[in-house]
């Protein structure tokens, strides 16, 4: 059995991935040229591709891990909680039978 809030934890490390790499991505596209914009041409080097292409995967990525891990984190607290009513249930039970 899972430990109860499990789930919490990878979501919030997945939403801060997202988040630092949203910055990069915009710290990229701001200083990509290297010039104030509309000086000339953007230089479109292999390296600055990557640099902006990097950030921006990595925030699709974490993004969809967000929000996998709350959803799965949401269905096992609920079947915890259920598996914990039902427990309730029997032990009341068990307390509501005469004893011999």
């Amino acid at each position: 059995m899972q430990r109860p809030g499990g789930g919490c934890l990878a979501a919030i490390v997945f939403a801060s991935l997202f988040v630092v790499s949203f910055f990069c991505v915009l710290l990229v596209y701001v200083f990509s040229n290297g010039a104030p914009m509309g000086s000339g041409p953007p230089d479109k080097s292999p390296l600055k591709v990557v640099l902006a292409f990097v950030p921006l995967v990595t925030a699709f990525f974490s993004a969809i891990g967000t929000v996998f891990a709350v959803v799965l984190g949401w269905r096992s607290d609920r079947r915890s909680n259920t598996e914990l009513k039902m427990k309730i249930a029997q032990l009341e039970q068990n307390l509501a039978k005469p004893r011999d």
